[in-house]
């Protein structure tokens, strides 16, 4: 049986491939290869369910197609945040749009309008997401609908989608609980990417949670990362916390999550790396 690494790796090749053959992307460009390697990155936490599934031709289709939503997501953040230039935001939001469209179209095949019924209010709530955190001139905004450890998972919102679409379509399995585990999860990731990517948040003016715990506490909003280190003892905290309720399901389930844990172990390290106090 082939690792789930491999597997990612074929689907990524698969996606990129999709997108070279579109015309959008150089094959050949540092920007392609870049892409390439921090969407293996992202997808990759979605193949912690490989655990779950069956490994069979299906539940393949469903994990490729689930990283064709996990690319769109990159190339969504990439257009809104790192692009430079009327051409290079351009050209992301093209592949964006193309891999929206050929997950739309993979949709089809449920032909029922609950399936689309639910993902047009994933995509809603998820694109309200990333309107609000950009208002950083009204942190109350963000505060309301994203202030407290509960709601750290909204702003991957959207990757939740196919888990409830593995829940529409094995009605006799009950996802409830491996949807908890991706909720603590996730909710790690996100706390974690926050703390690494404060310096840049903070210049680039976009809330986070742990930027607005600073405005909740202080009463106005960080102007340098240094600002947030009387927080960082909580926020360790709270990741810690994630990271516990994860091995408290690891331990009742008995489940492996051998791909979750790599990637705790790898983000501990990340953060000692740089410097922030564990």
């Amino acid at each position: 049986m082939e690792s789930n690494l491999v597997i990612l790796d074929k689907h990524i090749e698969t996606i990129f491939n999709d997108i070279i053959t579109a015309g959008i992307i150089d094959a050949e460009s540092k920007y392609c290869s870049i892409a390439k390697d921090r969407c293996l990155k992202t997808c990759s936490h979605f193949y912690p369910l490989m655990e779950f599934l069956h490994n069979d031709k299906s539940e393949q289709d469903f994990l490729l197609h689930t990283s064709y939503l996990g690319v769109w997501t990159y190339f969504l953040d990439d257009a809104l945040d790192y692009s430079t230039g009327v051409s290079q935001k351009i050209r992301t939001n093209q592949i964006a749009s193309f891999l929206l469209l050929r997950y739309y179209d993979w949709l089809k095949k449920y032909n029922t309008s609950t399936v689309f019924a639910l993902f047009n209010d994933y995509f809603l709530k998820y694109s309200q997401y990333l309107i609000i955190e950009k208002k950083w001139a009204y942190p109350e905004l963000y505060k309301k609908s994203y202030g407290d450890t509960q709601t750290i998972f909204n702003k991957a919102l959207i990757c939740f989608f196919p888990m409830d679409l593995l829940e529409l379509e094995n009605e006799k399995n009950n996802y409830s609980t491996i949807k908890e585990l991706f909720h603590y999860y996730f909710s790690f990731l996100l706390l974690a990417d926050d703390l690494t990517d404060l310096e840049d948040d903070i210049n680039s003016k976009c809330l986070t949670y742990p930027i607005i715990r600073y405005y909740d506490l202080v009463g106005e909003l960080p102007q340098s990362k240094s600002d947030i280190e009387i927080l960082m003892p909580e926020l360790l905290k709270q990741l810690d916390d994630f990271a516990r309720k994860i091995a408290e399901m690891k331990n009742k389930n008995n489940w492996k999550l051998e791909f979750i844990y790599s990637d705790i172990d790898s983000i501990f390290s990340l953060l000692k790396e740089k410097q922030i106090k564990l």
